[in-house]
C-alpha cells in the first residue's frame, strides 16, 4: 500500500527530463478521484513523498486492507467467476491472445473481414489491430 515513485527511473524508461516528469506528476496530483488525489506531493526531510489515495481508497473498498487481502481476493474471485458464466461464445475460444493472432494472419481475407465488422466475437479483439493484411 505504499507507493514509491523514482523521477530519474521514470524519465529513463520514457526519455523525458526530470523536469517533464515532475510536471506531470504534478498534473496528475490535480486529478481527482472517489474525491481523493489521484497522486499526493509532499516535501520529506530528504526526498519528495508520493501517496495515491485514490488508489489506497479503491483497495480499501474492494477488501484489501493490511494483514487482511483475503477479502480482496475473495471479492475479484467472485467477480471472475461471475465473467466466467456469461452465455458467450466466442470465435477460437481455447487460443490464447498469440496463438489468436497467429490464426487471424492465416485466414483468408473474406474470412478476416466478416470478423472485423463484429470484434466482439474474439475474446481479445485487440489482436485484430495486428493483423498483417
Amino acid at each position: 500500500m505504499s507507493a514509491f515513485i523514482r523521477i530519474v527511473n521514470i524519465g529513463g524508461q520514457f526519455q523525458m527530463t526530470k523536469e517533464e516528469v515532475e510536471k506531470i506528476l504534478i498534473n496528475l496530483s490535480k486529478i481527482r478521484l472517489y474525491e481523493r488525489e489521484l497522486i499526493s506531493i509532499k516535501d520529506g526531510a530528504k526526498y519528495i513523498i508520493f501517496d495515491m489515495p485514490a488508489h489506497k481508497y479503491f483497495l480499501e473498498n474492494i477488501g484489501f486492507v493490511k494483514y487482511k487481502s483475503y477479502k480482496g481476493w475473495r471479492t475479484l474471485n467472485g467477480y471472475l467467476k461471475q465473467r466466467e458464466h456469461t452465455d458467450k461464445v466466442f470465435l477460437y475460444p481455447d487460443l490464447d491472445q498469440y496463438a489468436l493472432l497467429d490464426k487471424l494472419n492465416s485466414l483468408s481475407l473474406e474470412e478476416l473481414n466478416r470478423i472485423k465488422q463484429d470484434p466482439s466475437q474474439l475474446r481479445y479483439p485487440w489482436m485484430l489491430k495486428s493483423v498483417n493484411k
